[in-house]
């Protein structure tokens, strides 16, 4: 279920906090093209028009196949590439923090790491290096990139996380305050269908087949089947009951719309494509303190961690030298 709710360790931290949009990989075309220029200054270092590109283009791609009227379209557009710009931003001063503080991490931490992108993506080392020559990345781009993110979660961890403590008092004021949460709630059963985000157009298409296969009747066993073998190989995983606020906002209001047999379209995460998947609906039980107890804790910590986080990096915003440029 951590794949609607956090990021595995270690770098759960970072990406429960930054923006998901500036997580996302760009195909290599939309890059290729551009007329390079800053489009924003940070202490000593810049912003490209290229980097911000690379963060919208998936966002860009799946505002483009939603339809919207031209004038809501150009709405979201500019939002998108204002939040990107500031999850950019961010990115670099908490990259210069790390500079600063002298945070490190060990070779054998980044090969661990992408062993375990891996294992959850289930990817052979032949799979990883096809979908990277798909994105025109070398492996040894692609491992800095992971050795970028582990230094963020790191210093994440140490300046923000390791100071979050969820007492056993606030526990209860959260139970008696949410009551209504834990009395009996609808639950919705989900499936949740994913490619590797380094596989591009194609793995997004693959991946629209398969949500479409579902929402045509198909069992979850045939799909799984019949879509789990080739490269790109669409992943399905049984997240098994949720209750809808306990999802990520992001995928609320789109779960809430669906009816037990339709899936979501294909939507761009933190984690790359992603398809939702709702097979039923009942209504669940009531919990105890002590059973709600582990789900309460969690909420508070997430809750606190964005709190902290976000005041965090206005600290930093306040004490360095920002210029944009348009």
């Amino acid at each position: 279920m951590n794949r609607l709710a956090s990021f595995p360790s270690p770098s759960r931290i970072l990406l429960a906090c930054l923006p998901a949009v500036l997580l996302l990989l760009a195909p290599a075309a939309a890059r290729a093209k551009l007329v390079d220029r800053v489009v924003a200054v940070v202490n000593n270092d810049i912003v490209k028009l290229s980097e911000l590109e690379a963060v919208v283009a998936p966002v860009m791609q799946e505002l483009e196949r939603a339809g919207y009227p031209p004038e809501k379209e150009q709405e979201i557009a500019y939002k998108v590439r204002e939040d990107a710009l500031q999850g950019l931003i961010e990115r670099k001063l908490v990259d210069q923090e790390t500079k600063r503080l002298g945070v490190k991490v060990d070779d054998k931490d980044v090969d661990a790491y992408i062993e375990q992108i891996k294992q959850e993506t289930h990817m052979t080392g032949e799979d990883m290096a096809a979908a990277l020559k798909a994105q025109g990345m070398t492996f040894e781009t692609f491992r800095e990139n992971q050795r970028e993110s582990l230094l963020r979660a790191r210093l994440l961890e140490r300046e923000v996380a390791s100071r979050i403590v969820v007492t056993q008092d606030d526990i209860k004021k959260y139970y008696e305050d949410n009551k209504d949460k834990f009395s009996g709630k609808v639950l919705y059963h989900l499936w949740h269908l994913a490619v590797s985000p380094l596989s591009g157009s194609d793995g997004e298409a693959r991946l629209d087949e398969a949500r479409t296969a579902l929402s045509q009747g198909t069992s979850v066993t045939e799909v799984t089947a019949r879509f789990g073998k080739d490269v790109p190989k669409v992943e399905v995983s049984d997240l098994g009951d949720w209750v809808i606020t306990d999802l990520a906002p992001f995928f609320q209001e789109k779960v809430a719309a669906l009816k037990p047999g339709e899936a979501t379209g294909v939507l761009a995460t933190d984690q790359g494509p992603t398809v939702l998947f709702l097979s039923g609906v009942k209504k669940g039980g009531g919990k105890t303190l002590e059973e709600a107890a582990p789900d309460i804790r969690r909420a508070i910590y997430n809750q606190t961690l964005t709190e902290r986080y976000k005041a965090w990096v206005e600290a930093l915003k306040k004490k360095a030298y920002i210029k944009i440029t348009r």
